[in-house]
């Protein structure tokens, strides 16, 4: 951190977004001599901690202090923080840059780790998305030197990407057992037949079809589910909802004879899943 500090980068900005109860005090402000002393630069105060930026020898100190610890703070911070003072009942935290650091890195990775699980009409996505809107995304990603906006769009398609995938999977769960509502479904979930024969998608269904086949343990069933695949009945199937029948059955029966051959490497490259776009959630998770 440098010695100019701007209301934009300061981490008190980001404080205010998350909690609007917070009231912050932008210098000057009137505070004790001994603060004054200290060059506070910034001041946030709660009912339950006071949180201070502080200038000293050109390098910017960030402290927190907890009022009340021991009946606000669970017993092993207490134990474990050497900032801990019995007879006032405070917890003084100190920040470095690194500490900093590694709380919005942490912060950024939890919350796109989230997104890559949560649904797409979750509460959680809803609040990471409305965050990432505001300017305190701004200033993490500043401090952090990484292009907010870049960020935004990588993970908005990320998202989309996932969120097409998740309806091809309701998709290709119908067809594995020939579920006559899989072309409503597809109408409803805005799913194109494009979608349906891309490569990708001609992947994924036929590796569920295989892992059907393989999972299963009596060994009547498994022919009975090798028989289905290569029927007139799925091949009539396929056409009623224009998937390219020849495509999947072709993947099937070429991967089981690697499977009984024990080319398992080469299946695995086989079905190597090519995505939409080179955006992919996992992309943003370290």
């Amino acid at each position: 951190m440098t010695t100019q500090i701007t209301t934009q980068q300061s981490i008190f900005d980001f404080s205010s977004e998350l909690n609007t109860s917070i009231q912050v005090q932008k210098n000057p402000i009137k505070v004790k001599k001994s603060i004054q002393k200290t060059n506070v630069i910034n001041l946030v105060e709660t009912d339950t901690c006071v949180l201070s930026e502080t200038i000293k020898n050109s390098k910017v100190i960030v402290k927190t202090d907890y009022k009340n610890a021991s009946s606000s703070l669970p017993d092993h911070h207490l134990l474990l923080c050497d900032g801990f003072n019995g007879k006032t009942d405070t917890l003084t935290l100190n920040w470095t840059e690194d500490d900093i650091n590694k709380l919005w890195t942490g912060m950024l990775t939890e919350y796109f780790s989230l997104l890559n699980y949560a649904k797409e009409t979750s509460s959680d996505r809803q609040d990471i998305l409305r965050w990432m809107s505001t300017d305190s995304f701004d200033v993490v990603c500043t401090h952090l030197n990484l292009n907010a906006n870049d960020l935004r769009i990588g993970l908005f398609q990320a998202l989309d990407n996932k969120d097409r995938e998740r309806k091809l999977d309701t998709i290709n769960n119908g067809i594995l057992t020939f579920n006559r509502s899989v072309k409503s479904m597809m109408l409803d979930l805005q799913i194109t037949s494009k979608e349906l024969n891309s490569r990708f998608n001609i992947n994924k269904l036929s590796n569920s079809f295989i892992t059907r086949i393989t999972k299963c343990k009596q060994s009547k069933k498994k022919k009975e589910f090798i028989n289905d695949v290569n029927s007139q009945e799925f091949k009539n199937y396929c056409m009623s909802i224009n998937l390219n029948s020849s495509a999947v059955i072709n993947k099937v029966n070429d991967a089981l004879g690697k499977i009984n051959t024990g080319e398992l490497e080469e299946i695995n490259s086989d079905f190597g899943y090519q995505r939409f776009t080179r955006h992919s959630l996992e992309d943003f998770i370290s």
